[in-house]
């Protein structure tokens, strides 16, 4: 059967967003934009990379770490045309770039420190950041 020539497809904008763990932490990073408030690493898939791909490069750009042992978490879909794809990956701590100057901190947080922020201070619940940080903290790995 022949597609109608007149039929269109939306849109989307891939990108993911990174629980990255070392021992018993989690890594937290806050953006300059949004004083005191910290989530995950995140960033949009560019065109030939693959999402892994996009995994690795972003903690690079952003972090100057790299990562191993990266696993898919899950997805959310955006308002703006965005697919969010969640993963979960580990990281040995240590520098091996330079960060790019996105963010104005980068933390590794126990989860008593990510407890003590306010609600204020982290990602709304319903958002893929929250239920991935939600779930490291209370170590309940979800299987996709």
């Amino acid at each position: 059967m022949d597609a109608d020539p007149q039929e269109t497809y939306p849109r989307i904008d891939p990108a993911i967003i990174v629980a990255v763990r070392n021992k018993d932490t989690l890594l937290m990073a806050r953006n300059a934009q949004r004083p005191g408030f910290f989530s995950l690493i995140a960033g949009y898939v560019s065109v030939e990379e693959t999402i892994e791909d996009t995994v690795a490069r972003e903690l690079m750009e952003e972090t100057g770490l790299r990562c191993h042992n990266v696993q898919y978490w899950g997805s959310q879909p955006w308002r703006n045309n965005t697919l969010m794809l969640g993963f979960f990956a580990d990281s040995d701590g240590v520098v091996v770039g330079e960060p790019d100057g996105e963010l104005e901190e980068i933390r590794w947080m126990t989860r008593h420190d990510i407890e003590a922020l306010g609600k204020e201070q982290l990602p709304n619940p319903a958002s893929i950041a929250r239920r991935m940080i939600n779930e490291w903290i209370h170590d309940q790995p979800r299987r996709p």
